[in-house]
Protein backbone atom coordinates (compact mmCIF):
# COMPACT_ATOMS: atom_id res chain seq x y z
CA UNK A 1 0.00 0.00 0.00
CA UNK A 2 2.85 1.91 0.85
CA UNK A 3 4.29 1.93 -2.92
CA UNK A 4 0.85 2.99 -4.23
CA UNK A 5 0.43 6.03 -1.90
CA UNK A 6 0.85 9.31 -3.99
CA UNK A 7 1.00 11.73 -0.88
CA UNK A 8 1.83 12.12 2.68
CA UNK A 9 0.02 10.43 5.18
CA UNK A 10 -2.39 12.81 6.18
CA UNK A 11 -2.97 15.25 3.59
CA UNK A 12 -6.23 15.01 1.64
CA UNK A 13 -6.93 16.92 -1.61
CA UNK A 14 -8.86 19.96 -1.88
CA UNK A 15 -11.94 18.62 -3.33
CA UNK A 16 -12.53 15.53 -1.51
CA UNK A 17 -15.31 14.82 0.62
CA UNK A 18 -15.20 15.44 4.35
CA UNK A 19 -16.95 13.48 6.79
CA UNK A 20 -18.65 13.52 10.28
CA UNK A 21 -19.01 10.90 13.12
CA UNK A 22 -22.16 10.48 14.60
CA UNK A 23 -24.04 8.35 17.33
CA UNK A 24 -27.55 6.72 16.86
CA UNK A 25 -29.50 8.91 18.92
CA UNK A 26 -30.88 5.84 20.60
CA UNK A 27 -27.25 5.01 21.81
CA UNK A 28 -26.95 8.86 22.91
CA UNK A 29 -30.59 8.83 24.36
CA UNK A 30 -29.94 5.70 26.59
CA UNK A 31 -27.07 7.23 27.99
CA UNK A 32 -28.82 10.16 28.89
CA UNK A 33 -31.40 8.23 30.71
CA UNK A 34 -29.74 5.74 31.94
CA UNK A 35 -30.93 2.46 30.35
CA UNK A 36 -30.02 0.50 27.07
CA UNK A 37 -30.73 1.91 23.81
CA UNK A 38 -33.74 -1.26 23.06
CA UNK A 39 -35.43 0.24 26.22
CA UNK A 40 -38.89 1.23 26.18
CA UNK A 41 -38.28 4.59 27.59
CA UNK A 42 -35.43 5.62 25.31
CA UNK A 43 -38.34 4.47 22.66
CA UNK A 44 -40.79 6.95 23.74
CA UNK A 45 -38.44 10.03 23.67
CA UNK A 46 -37.33 9.47 20.68
CA UNK A 47 -40.56 8.92 18.81
CA UNK A 48 -41.58 12.05 20.94
CA UNK A 49 -38.36 13.95 19.34
CA UNK A 50 -38.57 13.06 15.70
CA UNK A 51 -42.67 14.18 16.04
CA UNK A 52 -41.04 17.21 17.81
CA UNK A 53 -38.07 18.34 15.56
CA UNK A 54 -37.97 15.83 12.14
CA UNK A 55 -35.60 13.55 11.31
CA UNK A 56 -32.71 11.57 13.19
CA UNK A 57 -30.30 12.99 10.93
CA UNK A 58 -31.35 16.56 11.34
CA UNK A 59 -31.68 16.41 14.84
CA UNK A 60 -27.87 14.85 15.54
CA UNK A 61 -26.21 17.24 12.56
CA UNK A 62 -28.52 20.83 12.77
CA UNK A 63 -30.88 21.39 15.29
CA UNK A 64 -30.02 24.09 17.62
CA UNK A 65 -29.09 23.00 20.88
CA UNK A 66 -30.70 25.67 22.39
CA UNK A 67 -34.47 23.93 20.79
CA UNK A 68 -33.79 20.34 23.10
CA UNK A 69 -32.49 22.77 26.29
CA UNK A 70 -36.30 24.01 26.00
CA UNK A 71 -37.80 20.34 26.67
CA UNK A 72 -36.89 18.49 29.11
CA UNK A 73 -33.93 16.83 28.11
CA UNK A 74 -31.03 19.10 29.05
CA UNK A 75 -28.52 16.70 28.72
CA UNK A 76 -29.45 15.38 25.43
CA UNK A 77 -28.20 18.98 24.39
CA UNK A 78 -25.03 18.48 26.07
CA UNK A 79 -24.48 15.37 24.34
CA UNK A 80 -25.18 16.48 21.20
CA UNK A 81 -22.96 19.59 21.54
CA UNK A 82 -19.86 16.97 22.61
CA UNK A 83 -20.77 14.73 19.86
CA UNK A 84 -20.56 17.59 17.17
CA UNK A 85 -17.37 18.94 18.88
CA UNK A 86 -15.83 15.16 18.73
CA UNK A 87 -15.81 15.35 22.14
CA UNK A 88 -16.45 11.84 22.67
CA UNK A 89 -14.56 9.35 25.00
CA UNK A 90 -13.60 5.85 23.25
CA UNK A 91 -13.15 2.97 25.48
CA UNK A 92 -11.61 0.10 22.80
CA UNK A 93 -12.78 -3.55 23.16
CA UNK A 94 -10.86 -6.50 23.72
CA UNK A 95 -10.61 -10.09 23.37
CA UNK A 96 -14.54 -10.46 21.97
CA UNK A 97 -15.16 -7.42 24.19
CA UNK A 98 -17.35 -4.33 22.24
CA UNK A 99 -15.92 -1.12 22.68
CA UNK A 100 -17.75 1.71 24.35
CA UNK A 101 -18.46 5.26 23.78
CA UNK A 102 -19.38 7.73 26.33
CA UNK A 103 -20.64 11.37 25.68
CA UNK A 104 -21.04 12.37 29.57
CA UNK A 105 -18.68 11.05 32.11
CA UNK A 106 -20.24 10.67 35.37
CA UNK A 107 -20.30 14.04 37.21
CA UNK A 108 -22.19 15.65 34.01
CA UNK A 109 -24.98 13.90 35.34
CA UNK A 110 -25.40 16.23 38.71
CA UNK A 111 -27.62 18.71 39.36
CA UNK A 112 -26.16 21.86 38.39
CA UNK A 113 -29.12 24.27 40.18
CA UNK A 114 -28.23 21.97 43.44
CA UNK A 115 -26.75 23.96 46.45
CA UNK A 116 -23.40 22.82 47.37
CA UNK A 117 -22.86 23.45 51.37
CA UNK A 118 -19.13 24.82 50.73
Amino acid sequence: VEKLADRPEGIKPEDSAGFENLIPLKEILGEVVKTGPQSAKVDREYFRLLNEFGSELYILRELPTEEIKKSDLRMLAKALERMRSGKVDINPGFDGEYGKISLIGGKDFERSDQLTLF
